[in-house]
Parts: C-alpha cells; structure tokens; sequence
C-alpha cells in the first residue's frame, strides 16, 4: 500500500455552518451531517481562512489530510 500520494481522492463542499452539501465521491450518507466540530472546520468558520488539518478519519472511512478554503459568494463568506 502506497503511503503517500499525489493525486486529489476526494472532494468535500461543506456549508458556512458545517454541514456537508456535496462529496466526490459521493457518499449519500453523510449529506447533510454536520461536521462542524471538526477542529480545521471549526477554525475556518471562525477565520475565514484557509486551514490545513493534521491527519484524521472523515465520516467518509478513510484518513486524509485536509486543505479547507472559503468560498465566497458576491464577496460574503
């Protein structure tokens, strides 16, 4: 099993209060869980800005580092 890669494997688009919206790829059971108490989401909500996470198990079942950004809509967060 390869350790490290560098390809993107996931894709998560999660609401200003934390919940999840969209996944690729999609898994239907986690739309709509609130994944706001995350420390990386917790973070970002709070700064609005960009965080890198350290290693954990999202609710998708596998261990990722994640790299969360806002995304701003005509100029609001």
């Amino acid at each position: 099993m390869e350790a490290f890669t560098d390809q993107l494997k996931a894709i998560t688009r999660v609401s200003a209060d934390g919940k999840i919206i969209y996944t690729y790829p999609f898994v239907e059971s986690v739309i709509g869980k609130d994944i706001s108490d995350q420390r990386h989401n917790a973070e970002i909500m709070k700064s609005h800005n960009p965080v890198i996470s350290d290693v954990l198990q999202t609710v998708q079942g596998y261990n990722a580092i994640v790299y969360a950004y806002p995304v701003y809509k005509e100029g609001k967060y």
